[in-house]
C-alpha cells in the first residue's frame, strides 16, 4: 500500500494586549498554493509547520522557535495603530491525517506564562467519527523524546507507520536515523534554496547522513542487508566465544584431572570470514587422553584399563581365606557412622535443592520486577519532565492501576481518591530507591545462588566420597585374614579414580553437546551471511537509476539551461544531486539551483512513496525567489498538481499573483490558498 500522511490544517494563535489573533489554513491531498503578497506571513506558514512538529533543529542546532517577533515579542496592528502590543501568549497547531484515515492535531506553543516550547498537547482522532477522542501531552528535545511513549517524535514516527533503524555515527557506535533527519527531504524552507542538497543535521554525528536518510525514504535493500549482515556476524562472534570458553573450561577439566583436551579447534567452521568449509565442526572428534604408562589414551579406554585393574584387583581379594566372623564388630560399627553420614548428607542435599529451586525462582521475581520498576521509572521520568514543561500532570500518574511498589492491580481496591497522592518528584524519588534496593537484592541473590551451588557441589563430593568408604568397609568386613595391604590400597584407590573418570565422562558429555549445537548454529550463521541476496544491490541500483532519469527528465521539462541536464546525476556517496568535478551549488544559475532541488526532492517523493517509506508530503517556501521564468514556474506546478493527485500532498508559497496563478494552474487540481494583502496574523 503506498505510504501517505498529508496536513489537514495549520493553525496559528497569538494573544496580546488583551486581544486574539490567528488563522486557520485549511489544506487538502494534492497540490496546495498559499498565495500572498511579500512579507505577509507565508514562510511563517512552513516555520509554523517546522515548528508545529519539533523539527526546528533542522534549520538550527539550538532548537530555537523559527518564528518571528510577533509570536514571541510584540505584534502591531498597522491598520489600526503602530503601538506595540506585547505577546502574552503564542500557539501553533498542525493536525495531519495518515494512510489508516486516522489524525491528530499537535498543539505547541512558542510563549506562554506556564507551558514551555517542549511540550506539545497532542488531539487524538480516531478514523471512527463516533469513537472518543483524547488529549494527551507529549515532548520534545528531551531524552526519550524519539524513543519512549510520551515523546513526541516516538509518537510521530508510529503514527507514519515508519520503523526508523540504527545507523553508524563518527563515534564508532550506533545511533538512531532521527524522523527530523529525515525532513530536510520534504520541507524546504526559505533559507534552503543556495544548495541542491537538503539541508543536513550533523548535531546527530550520523555517518552519511544524507544516504541513511534517502536509502530509508527509497527502502533500499542494501542498508537491510547490511544491518542483517551485522547482526549475524554479531550473532557468530557470540557463539565463537562461547565455543572457545566452552574449550578452554574443558581443557582446564581435563589438566586437573591428569589429562590432555585433543580434537576440538579452537574455533568453530564458519568463525573465519574467509572460511570455505560450512560444514559444522565434529565435536565429538574431541575426547580427553590420560598417559597410561608412555602412552596417551582415550578417556574411555583409560577407563576400561582401569575396570579391567579392579576386576582383577576384586579376583585376586576374594580367593583369600575369609576372616574369623569377630572382626566385623568393628567395621560394622564404622559402617553404621558411614551411613549416618550419608543420611545427613542426602538431608542437606535435599535441604539445599530446595533452596536452590527458591533461589532460581527469586532471582526470576527479581528481573522481573527490576524490569517493571525500570519502565515505571521511565515512565514517570516523562511525567516529570512534562510537569516541568508546564503541561497538566493529574495525580492519576498511576493510570495502568498498577503498584509502583509490588505491581499488583489496584483496579477496585478503592473506588474514591485519596486526600494526599505521592507526587511525580517523590515517586520517581522512590522508584530510584527501589531500584538499588532490588539490585542489591538481586547480587546478593545471586552470591547466595553461587554459595549453595558451590555447597551442592562439595556434598555431592562428599556423598561420592562417603559412598566409596562404605564400600570399602564392607570389602573390609568380608576381607580375608592374610589380605595384602598393597592390593587393598590399590582396590580404594582404583575405584576412587574410576568414580573420578566418570564425572569427568559425564562434564565431557554435556560440553560436547553444548558445542555440537554451537558448531551448528555457527556454520548456519555463515551460511545465512554467505548467501545474503547479493542482487539487493542491483535492485537498489535500478530505483536509484531510476531516481537520476527523473530528475533528468524533470529538469528538461523544466527549462534547466546551464548545460545538458543529462550531465546531472548522484553523488555516489551521498546519493544527492552532483555532477563529477563540479560544485553545483556555484556551477549553474541561482534559478537552476532551484530547479535540481525541487527536481530531485520531487522524485524521491514520487519514487519513495510508492516504492518506500516516503509519506508523500512535500513543503516548498518560495521556490521561486530565484527568478524562475514564469513558463518554467507554470510547468513545475502543474508537474506537482499532476504527480500528487493521486495521493500525497505537495505544499507550495508564493507570491505570484492570483491571476498568473489562474493562468498557470488553469486544468490542473489545486488547493488555493491566497493570503492576498492581508498579514497572517488577523484579530478575531
Amino acid at each position: 500500500m503506498t505510504n501517505s500522511a498529508h496536513i489537514r490544517a495549520i493553525r496559528v494563535g497569538v494573544s496580546a494586549g488583551g486581544a486574539q489573533f490567528g488563522r486557520e489554513i485549511k489544506l487538502t491531498k494534492g497540490l496546495n498554493v498559499i498565495r500572498g503578497s511579500n512579507n505577509r506571513g507565508k514562510t511563517q506558514i512552513v516555520q509554523a509547520v517546522i515548528y508545529g512538529l519539533g523539527l526546528e533543529r533542522m534549520l538550527n542546532a539550538r532548537a530555537n522557535a523559527p518564528l518571528g517577533s510577533v509570536f514571541t515579542t510584540e505584534l502591531i496592528e498597522r491598520d489600526r495603530s503602530d503601538t506595540p502590543l506585547a505577546v502574552d501568549s503564542s500557539w501553533v497547531e498542525i493536525e495531519i491525517e495518515n494512510s489508516r484515515g486516522e489524525a491528530f492535531s499537535a498543539r505547541r506553543y512558542i510563549v506562554d506564562p506556564v507551558r514551555k516550547p517542549d511540550v506539545l498537547s497532542v488531539l487524538h482522532m480516531p478514523k471512527n467519527p463516533s469513537s472518543p477522542r483524547r488529549t494527551e501531552d507529549m515532548f520534545v528535545h528531551r531524552p526519550g523524546g524519539a524513543s519512549r511513549p510520551s515523546g513526541f517524535h516516538s509518537f510521530l514516527e508510529s503514527f507514519v507507520d515508519w520503523e526508523l533503524p540504527s545507523v553508524a555515527n563518527f563515534a564508532g557506535s550506533e545511533t538512531k536515523l532521527y524522523v527530523d533527519t529525515l525532513f530536510p527531504f520534504m520541507i524546504v524552507d526559505q533559507q534552503a534554496w543556495g544548495s541542491v542538497a537538503p539541508r543536513k543535521l550533523n548535531r546527530y554525528q550520523i555517518k552519511d547522513l544524507s544516504r541513511k536518510s534517502v536509502e530509508y525514504l527509497l527502502a533500499l535493500r542494501g542498508p537491510v542487508t547490511e544491518t542483517e549482515k551485522n547482526r549475524l556476524e554479531a550473532r557468530l562472534s557470540e557463539v565463537s566465544t562461547q565455543w572457545t570458553s566452552s574449550v578452554r573450561a574443558l581443557q582446564t577439566v581435563a589438566s586437573v584431572s591428569g589429562g590432555r583436551l585433543v580434537g576440538l579447534p579452537a574455533l568453530p567452521a564458519g568463525a573465519h570470514a574467509g572460511g570455505k568449509d560450512l560444514t559444522p565442526s565434529n565435536a565429538h572428534a574431541g575426547d580427553i587422553e590420560l598417559l597410561e604408562i608412555d602412552e596417551w589414551v582415550g578417556l574411555a579406554k583409560y577407563r576400561n584399563i582401569r575396570e579391567s585393574e579392579l576386576v582383577s584387583l576384586v579376583t585376586k581379594l576374594s580367593k583369600t581365606t575369609p576372616a574369623p566372623a569377630n572382626r566385623d564388630a568393628y567395621t560394622e560399627v564404622r559402617i553404621e557412622q558411614t551411613q549416618a553420614a550419608m543420611e545427613d548428607v542426602l538431608v542437606s542435599l535435599r535441604l539445599i535443592e530446595q533452596d536452590l529451586g527458591l533461589s532460581e525462582a527469586r532471582l526470576d521475581s527479581l528481573d522481573s520486577r527490576l524490569g517493571s520498576l525500570e519502565d515505571e521509572r521511565l515512565r514517570n521520568s516523562d511525567l516529570r519532565t512534562l510537569e516541568r514543561l508546564g503541561a497538566e500532570v493529574s495525580a492519576d500518574h498511576l493510570a495502568h492501576h498498577s503498584c509502583p511498589t509490588c505491581q499488583q492491580s489496584l483496579d477496585g481496591v478503592e473506588s474514591e481518591r485519596p486526600e494526599t497522592v505521592l507526587g511525580i518528584e517523590d515517586t520517581v524519588a522512590l522508584l530510584n530507591a527501589q531500584l538499588v534496593t532490588t539490585k542489591k537484592m538481586k547480587e546478593r541473590s545471586v552470591t547466595v545462588a553461587s554459595q549453595l551451588a558451590d555447597a551442592e557441589a562439595g556434598l555431592l563430593r562428599r556423598l561420592d566420597a562417603l559412598r566409596l568408604e562404605l564400600r570399602s568397609l564392607r570389602a573390609d568386613q568380608r576381607a580375608p585374614r592374610n589380605i595384602s595391604e598393597g592390593d587393598l590400597s590399590r582396590k580404594i584407590s582404583t575405584e576412587i579414580r574410576i568414580a573420578e573418570l566418570d564425572r569427568l565422562q559425564t562434564t565431557f558429555d554435556t560440553s560436547i553437546e553444548e558445542l555440537t549445537d554451537l558448531a551448528a548454529e555457527a556454520a548456519n550463521l555463515r551460511k545465512s551471511i554467505s548467501g545474503l541476496d547479493l542482487s539487493d544491490n542491483q535492485a537498489d541500483q535500478k530505483i536509484l537509476s531510476e531516481l537520476s532519469t527523473r530528475v533528468q527528465s524533470l529538469l528538461a521539462k523544466w527549462g534547466f539551461g546551464s548545460y545538458a541536464e543529462s550531465r546531472i546525476d548522484l553523488d555516489a556517496d551521498e546519493l544527492v544531486p552532483a555532477r563529477d568535478g563540479f560544485d553545483l551549488n556555484v556551477d549553474v544559475s541561482a534559478s537552476d539551483v532551484v530547479r535540481i532541488k525541487v527536481a530531485y526532492l520531487e522524485a524521491v517523493r514520487e519514487i519513495g512513496q510508492v516504492k518506500g517509506n516516503h509519506p508523500g508530503l512535500l513543503i516548498l517556501d518560495e521556490p521561486r525567489q530565484q527568478d524562475l521564468d514564469y513558463e518554467d514556474f507554470a510547468t513545475i506546478l502543474q508537474t506537482l498538481s499532476r504527480e500528487s493527485a493521486l495521493s500525497g500532498q505537495v505544499i507550495t508559497t508564493t507570491s505570484t499573483s492570483a491571476e498568473e496563478l489562474s493562468v498557470m494552474l488553469l486544468d490542473c487540481s489545486v488547493n488555493m490558498v491566497d493570503i492576498g494583502d492581508q498579514r497572517l496574523l488577523q484579530r478575531n
